[in-house]
Order: structure tokens, then C-alpha cells, then sequence
């Protein structure tokens, strides 16, 4: 079994592999770390429909209370369930912030800076070799770029999810909190 996240390329294989091999590599874990960044942003626009949706009822609710605060002085079970709905919606908007806000994500490519070290041609002189070791450390490099990007997908979909459940159980809320509210007298 591979353990993905200790990913390490034995050196006594590195003569073993060919340059087509190599390249096919390089390829999958390309296409895989760009799915991880396109996977980033559904989460992100997923969370800003969210956060809209939140938004489009904390407005209404807001004005209606201080509209019937300040002008009819009249704390009645309409004014304190609207109050518990703002706080639950609040909630949400709270946790939505981690998904909205920039992460350090890795990205495609990598700066020539990076790959153009004069130790690879003191210590490859022999250009396939060079080009095989090259490859090899972009592979180890999109690797650690995937496992990052994925931990932090999978923290911005626990968030999303508890958020969306969070909605659903909107109207179950709103229920217990009126019923809460009557039973109290208020």
C-alpha cells in the first residue's frame, strides 16, 4: 500500500525511470493539482450563494426590529423570534467568513527560480539524467501542492456543510423558537 501523504520516490529508482514515464507522471499529478484549485473555487462560490442567501433574510429581519423597537416599543413573539434568527443566521455568516477569506494556495507551475540550479548541472551533467531529476522534483513538489490543497478543501467543505445543514434546519429553528417564545409569554 502507498502512503500518499509520507510520499517519497526511493533515489535507487530514479535510474529506473524513463523520461516518457516520468512525463506521464508529471501529467496526471498536474491535471490533479489543477483539479484541487477548480475544486477550491466551487467551494468558494458555493459559500457566496450561502452567504448571500443569509444576507437576503438578516437584512429584513434587522429593519423589521428596529423598526418595531423604536417605533411601537412593543416586544411581542414576532420581535424576539426575529432576534433568535438573526443570531442563527449570524452564526452561519461567522463560519462562512473561513471560506470566503484567501488561503495559501498552491497553484500550477513553478518559477524558474526553482528549477534553474546550477547544482542540478554540477551534479547531472548528463542532460537526460538532468531532465529526469528535474521532473522527479516537480512530481515530489506537486505532490506536497495536492496534499495541501487538499487539506484545506476538506476544511472549507466541513464548513460549507455545517453551514448548509445549519440552513436546513432553519425552518425546524424558527418552529422551536416561536413555540419557546409563547410558552415564555412573549
Amino acid at each position: 500500500m502507498i502512503d500518499k501523504d509520507g510520499f517519497e520516490f526511493d533515489s535507487k529508482n530514479h535510474d529506473k525511470s524513463s523520461l516518457s514515464e516520468l512525463q506521464f507522471i508529471f501529467s496526471q499529478a498536474e491535471r490533479h493539482l489543477k483539479e484541487t484549485v477548480e475544486t477550491s473555487n466551487s467551494i468558494v462560490t458555493r459559500s457566496v450563494v450561502l452567504l448571500s442567501l443569509c444576507v437576503g433574510f438578516i437584512v429584513p429581519l434587522i429593519g423589521y426590529v428596529v423598526s418595531t423597537y423604536t417605533a411601537l416599543w412593543q416586544l411581542n413573539t414576532l420581535f424576539f423570534t426575529c432576534i433568535g434568527i438573526i443570531s442563527y443566521l449570524t452564526h452561519i455568516l461567522i463560519k462562512l467568513r473561513f471560506n470566503i477569506k484567501g488561503h495559501g494556495y498552491f497553484t500550477l507551475g513553478s518559477q524558474p527560480v526553482d528549477l534553474l540550479h546550477d547544482w542540478f548541472y554540477y551534479t547531472y551533467p548528463n542532460e537526460k539524467k538532468r531532465e529526469i531529476m528535474i521532473l522527479i522534483r516537480e512530481i515530489k513538489s506537486y505532490q506536497r501542492r495536492m496534499k495541501a490543497n487538499k487539506d484545506v478543501n476538506e476544511d472549507r467543505w466541513k464548513v460549507f456543510t455545517h453551514c448548509l445543514n445549519c440552513i436546513a434546519w432553519l425552518p425546524v429553528f424558527i418552529m422551536v423558537l416561536v413555540f419557546l417564545c409563547l410558552y415564555l409569554g412573549l
